[in-house]
């Protein structure tokens, strides 16, 4: 599959991007002490860096701080893991000490700090294209459908976007969607991925292709800055985060934060995966929380 976006994006003009592997070589690994959910840990992006051999992984459960005195030790809160206190010197950070993000609601109020405006509507006034999705975030959920809405068919327990229309072009007469993903640790946007889906199937989980790409191919740098802001302004220093790019406006809206990722996604090639996990370890080993 061809497209605009994909064009001008190659996985070998990742290989730039790729930093020092110098954590790997250390005697003595840098530790994540991971505190809440750990089964769901084990499944996530992160662990997977971590079994590449950039750092160690612990259940908060099992560590005592005196049998790693001197080591570089960082801690994340892990879904609905208990706020983790700063103790003196045990931790170096704590990564998303914060209450476990699910709500479209905060992502939407995020982004209108950040950007000046998103996609929230108020569905019983707003005439139009709309979506009604779920309150959590993280999910691609949603159901089209035509504003407004009566007060009958209104849920405070729903959230209603404008439909964003993120068509990227047409192959065999099929109109394709794409959604950017983008990974954030700190200020660092280490990659994202472009995912590929048949228009009538923008929200399933139905990806048709998924592709590694350079975030400055694909964002401008007041965008990148925008999705930045968005996620400081959730107090969170690892997410990914989910962004459509209007085909009307060109304008791009932030629908979903997911701070406990599992990835890499499996319809990526093995060599993007590979490349993804390389890629966030080595930011986390140059720029971020264990260096």
């Amino acid at each position: 599959m061809e497209t605009p976006i994909h064009r001008s994006v190659r996985l070998s003009a990742l290989e730039g991007f790729a930093r020092s592997e110098s954590l790997k070589a250390r005697k003595e690994r840098p530790l994540l002490v991971v505190r809440g959910d750990f089964s769901h840990f084990q499944q996530s992006t992160l662990a997977k860096v971590a079994a590449a051999g950039y750092f160690d992984i612990a259940d908060a459960s099992d560590w005592k701080a005196a049998d790693h005195a001197g080591r570089p030790v960082a801690a994340i809160r892990w879904r609905e893991g208990e706020k983790v206190p700063v103790p003196s010197g045990s931790f170096r950070s704590v990564i998303n000490d914060v209450p476990f993000i699910k709500s479209r609601d905060a992502v939407q109020k995020a982004l209108k700090r950040a950007a000046g405006y998103n996609s929230a509507v108020d569905p019983r006034q707003h005439v139009g294209p709309g979506v009604i999705r779920s309150a959590t975030s993280a999910g691609n959920d949603g159901i089209p459908t035509e504003f407004p809405v009566t007060a009958e068919q209104y849920s405070a327990k729903r959230s209603y976007e404008s439909l964003i229309d993120n068509v990227c072009g047409e192959i065999g007469g099929q109109n394709y969607v794409v959604d950017i993903t983008l990974s954030l640790v700190g200020n660092a946007v280490p990659y994202c991925y472009l995912k590929f889906r048949k228009e009538r199937n923008r929200f399933q989980a139905a990806n048709e292709q998924v592709v590694l790409a350079i975030p400055t191919d694909v964002l401008t740098t007041q965008e990148l800055e925008i999705c930045r802001q968005t996620v400081r302004h959730l107090k969170l220093g690892y997410a990914e985060i989910n962004v459509l790019r209007s085909s009307s406006t060109d304008r791009i809206y932030i629908v979903g934060v997911d701070e406990t990722p599992l990835g890499p996604p499996p319809e990526l090639s093995d060599e993007g995966a590979k490349m993804a996990i390389r890629l966030l370890g080595s930011t986390i080993a140059d720029r971020w929380w264990l260096a």
